[in-house]
């Protein structure tokens, strides 16, 4: 999962893993980041995040998000 504020960047991200093979999910904040672990049944391997963004930290994402895999 790659969540970034910045929509360059995240699509400059998103189109280099991509073309690497693997399967992306994207966010532009951690509210679409963490709607998209409630309702995908996807288990996320590694999230590629932006520290700073508005409303959520990416460690905090990264902290709400272990909660709700759990």
């Amino acid at each position: 999962m790659i969540v970034e504020d910045n929509e360059l960047i995240l699509d400059v991200c998103n189109n280099i893993i991509s073309s690497k093979g693997y399967k992306t999910i994207i966010a532009l904040n951690p509210d679409d980041a963490l709607n998209n672990i409630i309702n995908s049944k996807q288990h996320i391997d590694l999230l590629l995040t932006d520290i700073v963004m508005p409303g959520m930290n990416g460690n905090e994402l990264y902290k709400q998000m272990i909660k709700k895999n759990s």
